[in-house]
């Protein structure tokens, strides 16, 4: 820690800046939330990983 101070009118500034609907981080945070959830989502590439790793586990302990 510097022991720097920054003002509470300087925090909400930047609070404001990210909260504006149009700032390319609130975008990006969009997009990367959605490609997420569709991810997850039944059929997505997370979703399909995870059940090949459970059909591998299932044919491993049958075959032992």
């Amino acid at each position: 820690m510097s022991g720097e101070v920054v003002l509470g009118d300087e925090i909400a500034r930047a609070i404001k800046c990210v909260m504006e609907i149009d700032n390319e981080v609130r975008k990006k945070v969009r997009e990367k939330s959605e490609q997420s959830r569709l991810a997850v989502k039944e059929g997505g590439s997370s979703f399909t990983a995870f059940q090949r790793l459970i059909d591998d586990i299932c044919i491993n302990l049958e075959t032992n």
